[in-house]
């Protein structure tokens, strides 16, 4: 039994080192990784992929892989919004929302951004990139910025705890691939992307 526990690990390792490697696609003869559709599967589950949106441009993402039955499997977690809070209690009818953007540990106000509420009514941010609801209107929120998600966030818990709160808009998601379970295709040293409607693109293991 003590042998048998001991072989399912070394299974899983040899698993990986088969698999890792880089996969990729490029223009023409080019055999660099910047210019070129690549993914990086390294042999602690981690990977790095490149895709790019132009020649010289490439959008980067990393996560963890794993493979089951022939299926690479792709994960991340990409936060596309951070809270931060002041220390002021719920002393207050209405509730301050500032909205800023942070990218490389860098931070902006989000002046002029549209904070749509409840699917409905909207208001725009001042100068400091703060607008202030009604609690009592204040459910959820969307905001529509460049550098933040469209996306709704729930406020419910907030609103009880707060009278002031900042979303941080993370910036630099906006230039990565979400991969939830993704699941690509790998045979014989080949990775198969479906696009869906029978159109592939097969990213190809380099040798040596």
């Amino acid at each position: 039994m003590k042998r048998l526990i001991f072989f399912i690990p070394l299974l899983a390792l040899s698993c990986r080192d088969n698999y890792s490697g880089t996969y990729s696609e490029c223009w023409g003869d080019n055999t660099d990784q910047d210019g070129c559709h690549f993914i990086i599967l390294n042999p602690d589950s981690t990977f790095l992929y490149s895709d790019p949106f132009s020649i010289g441009s490439n959008i980067e993402t990393t996560g963890n892989w794993r493979v089951k039955h022939d299926t690479l499997v792709l994960n991340n977690d990409i936060p596309e919004f951070t809270f931060g809070t002041s220390a002021t209690a719920n002393t207050s009818d209405n509730l301050a929302i500032r909205i800023q953007t942070k990218s490389d540990n860098e931070i902006m106000d989000c002046y002029s951004a549209i904070v749509v509420i409840n699917q409905n009514d909207s208001l725009v941010t001042n100068e400091m990139g703060v607008v202030t609801f009604e609690k009592g209107l204040l459910d959820s929120i969307s905001i529509k910025y460049v550098g933040c998600f469209n996306t709704w966030i729930s406020l419910s818990d907030s609103i009880k705890a707060y009278d002031t709160l900042q979303i941080f808009c993370n910036h630099d998601a906006i230039f990565q691939v979400k991969m939830k379970n993704m699941k690509w295709k790998v045979k014989n040293d080949t990775i198969f992307i479906d696009y869906g409607n029978d159109v592939f693109q097969k990213l190809v293991k380099r040798k040596g």
